[in-house]
């Protein structure tokens, strides 16, 4: 379970710093992320340290909705990625890389949210 409290406090570590850097986004679809991002982070926190919070029918709606915001990034991710390297010329093991961590984090972070979904919850 370390694996999880270590994912979890980085995982947060990110969300901190997305919040203090929130005023330089240029786009709706930033802030979106933000406000999804904050609740699947409070998620993670209480899964990986074994804790209940809100029902386990919110958090496996909530993990639906996570679950389909994350292929949807990805999906603008490989697009983005795809362009930056046509126009660039660098070598593509860089935005190769650059999706692997990012579907890494989404993927670990849905896991944990649907398996938390599936705990049973008392308040």
């Amino acid at each position: 379970m370390w694996g999880w409290k270590i994912f979890a406090i980085f995982s947060a570590i990110i969300s901190i710093w997305a919040i203090f850097d929130a005023k330089s986004y240029d786009s709706s679809v930033q802030m979106l992320g933000l406000a999804i991002s904050i609740p699947a982070t409070i998620g993670l926190i209480f899964f990986a340290f074994n804790k209940s919070f809100l029902s386990a029918r919110f958090w496996r709606t909530f993990a639906a909705i996570y679950i389909a915001y994350s292929v949807v990034i990805l999906g603008i991710s490989v697009q983005d990625l795809t362009a930056q390297h046509t126009e660039s010329g660098k070598s593509i093991w860089i935005y190769v890389g650059a999706f692997a961590v990012i579907f890494a984090l989404q993927f670990f972070t849905s896991l944990a949210l649907w398996r938390y979904s599936l705990r049973p919850q008392t308040i």
